[in-house]
């Protein structure tokens, strides 16, 4: 717990971190009892401050079919990190800069230029702090390089190069230039998802490139978008033009 989560609703500040998949779902954790702050139990809207050790209780995951994950690269070595050294190896090539992280993402309207680059400091957002975003009391240093890869007839398809690696950087930083990422509620891409058929984020991690911590080659892993985004890509392509300014 961080003086960053200071003040957030405690069923907010486990979405925002990862302890449950969404606010409603953090919250009937509380009600079960499951978490717990400085070794009690609190109300859902309890504010969380610096310093306070906050528990969640492991709960038994539903029975369910599991999709099978594609592993883009797995030696003795990498999974990515297999030992704690190797870890340590590539988060100081992550904070050195030397890792290329390239994404797909399909947006809302239409980029005024075919290349560009937002550079724009991200943190808690002032009203809501579940969002990262420029309007902030913490700002901290945020890059963002995108190209054009294809205009369709209401979004555009982006590659998108991060340099630096902020908590929701390329969702934030594409609503701050008016153009969400569709299928994205949280940042503004609603309306472009439900368009598309799309039950999440049209965002997809296309290439991670790094020198090997222990050979020291450099490597390259890819992945091709799944099924269910090819399809709303599919659907983007055959939509009417709009004639609204943005697209929408």
């Amino acid at each position: 717990m961080t003086s960053e989560d200071a003040g957030l609703r405690l069923d907010a500040f486990l979405s925002a971190r990862g302890a449950a998949p969404s606010r409603s779902a953090a919250q009937r954790l509380i009600v079960a009892g499951a978490v717990t702050v400085q070794g009690r139990p609190l109300a859902k809207n309890h504010r969380v401050a610096a310093g306070e050790t906050i528990t969640v209780a492991e709960q038994e995951a539903p029975q369910q079919d599991v999709p099978d994950i594609e592993i883009v690269f797995e030696d003795e070595h990498l999974l990515v990190a297999k030992t704690e050294a190797l870890r340590d190896a590539l988060q100081a090539q992550l904070k050195a800069r030397e890792i290329t992280r390239e994404y797909l993402a399909l947006v809302s309207g239409h980029p005024d230029a075919e290349t560009g680059t937002i550079d724009a400091p991200l943190g808690r957002d002032r009203r809501n702090r579940t969002l990262m975003s420029t309007h902030t009391d913490k700002p901290r240093h945020a890059v963002t390089h995108f190209e054009v890869i294809e205009r369709l007839p209401r979004t555009a398809l982006l590659r998108i190069r991060l340099e630096t690696g902020r908590t929701h950087q390329i969702r934030a930083h594409l609503a701050a230039i008016d153009h969400p990422v569709c299928g994205d509620p949280a940042y503004g891409g609603r309306a472009c998802g439900r368009r598309l058929g799309l039950e999440r984020q049209f965002l997809h991690a296309t290439k991670l490139m790094f020198r090997h911590s222990a050979t020291r080659e450099m490597e390259v892993c890819e992945s091709k978008p799944p099924v269910d985004l090819r399809r709303a890509l599919d659907v983007a392509k055959r939509e009417p033009v709009s004639g609204g300014p943005d697209g929408d």
